[in-house]
């Protein structure tokens, strides 16, 4: 059984991504690894800043493992075998590193469009993830109200 990677930041950007690969069944005969980064809170170079910059982060990760946790829960309703994994660092770097761990078939994740000088632009997550994974990704924007 091979595995596919999901990553979520609790936006509906990411929640509409795996809620459209479970409409297209990509997730049939593989484990699922919901991934979900914390990204380094840095806000100077003063020490007693420290102690402040321990608390977000702490803060921050409880509030990463909860989106993990809804997002696993939602997709094991779909009976599908889920696990967990919680990182630290920089989004994209730790995203490709999970689906390189796994060895996963592919990568699901949401992005927020924004629109630029050339048109529609992938959000900076998205964009780093492609430029450094070498594995199939679905992207999926957030979903628009018509």
């Amino acid at each position: 059984m091979g595995y596919a990677v999901v990553a979520t930041d609790g936006s509906s950007s990411a929640e509409n991504a795996y809620r459209r690969a479970l409409e297209l069944e990509l997730f049939t005969g593989r484990i699922v690894v919901v991934v979900s980064v914390v990204p380094s809170i840095k806000v100077g170079f003063i020490s007693d800043v420290y102690s402040f910059e321990r608390q977000a982060e702490h803060e921050a990760m409880k509030e990463y493992q909860k989106h993990a946790k809804n997002a696993a829960s939602a997709i094991r309703k779909h009976g599908v075998e889920v696990r967990l994994e919680i990182r630290h660092g920089d989004p994209a770097e730790e995203i490709v590193a999970t689906v390189e761990k796994y060895d996963a078939e592919f990568l699901v994740m949401g992005t927020r469009m924004a629109k630029g000088l050339g048109g529609v632009i992938q959000g900076s997550v998205a964009r780093k993830v492609l430029g450094k994974i070498k594995r199939p990704v679905f992207i999926f924007p957030e979903q628009t109200k018509v």
